[in-house]
């Protein structure tokens, strides 16, 4: 596991070095400090389409002081088109399922699939499914 001993060393805090592990552990390619431009996302989740998904990893120790400069950025690269999804380490550390619970629906609808799972019905697909029922 030398590709996650690399990862988890590029990491700027416990929290995130934990978010990155669950991602890796459940088959995700994950890019810990994801430069775009001047600025760096926590985590970059990468599809085999080339989609990606930025995890922003929210701990109260390490961004408290940070968070509008953190949303403001995150607002110019929504422009620019990338998908966020921000993990609280509050909530995190209270429950680390539930808290990951709505970054592994992001990817889900955004069809990003670990790297272990072949091609799954679509989110897209599934929802017409459903409405035409």
């Amino acid at each position: 596991m030398k590709k996650l001993e690399s990862a988890t060393a590029k990491t700027e805090s416990p929290f995130e070095n934990e978010v990155l592990e669950r991602l890796v552990r459940h088959g995700y390619r994950v890019h810990p400090q994801w430069k775009v431009g001047a600025y760096r996302i926590d985590l970059v989740v990468e599809g085999d389409s080339g989609t990606k998904l930025a995890v922003e990893c929210d701990g109260d120790r390490w961004h408290y002081d940070k968070v509008a400069e953190d949303l403001a950025r995150q607002t110019l690269l929504e422009r620019l088109g990338w998908k966020f999804v921000r993990i609280r380490g509050s909530v995190f550390y209270r429950n680390r399922d539930e808290a990951m619970q709505p970054v592994f629906a992001r990817l889900s609808d955004l069809e990003i699939l670990p790297a272990n799972r072949g091609p799954i019905v679509s989110t897209k697909i599934r929802r017409e499914l459903a409405a035409t029922r």
